[in-house]
């Protein structure tokens, strides 16, 4: 995956400028991808607030990483990513 790397940060790029709230990011010494998340809100962090939270950063996660193993993994184009993700898990995407 570590010659993939330049295709997957092309793919996050376009993935985190359709993103509202949060991105993706990369670690390019290791490759490690992790999901950031806003916690809108004023006051106290609360139960409901950080609920939002999670079920958004997993919902992008969920969305976003059949795509992106399809890029590092395989022969899929970073162009594409946005595409891919919208294919939902019914279909397959090599």
């Amino acid at each position: 995956m570590a010659y993939r790397r330049s295709a997957i940060l092309e793919a996050i790029n376009r993935i985190n400028y359709t993103l509202a709230f949060g991105s993706i990011e990369m670690d390019m010494r290791d490759g490690e991808i992790r999901v950031r998340t806003v916690v809108e809100g004023t006051g106290d962090l609360g139960g409901p607030m950080i609920e939002r939270a999670m079920a958004s950063n997993l919902k992008t996660t969920s969305r976003y990483l059949a795509a992106l193993l399809a890029i590092g993994f395989g022969n899929a184009a970073p162009e594409a990513v946005i595409e891919l993700a919208e294919r939902g898990e019914e279909t397959k995407l090599q």
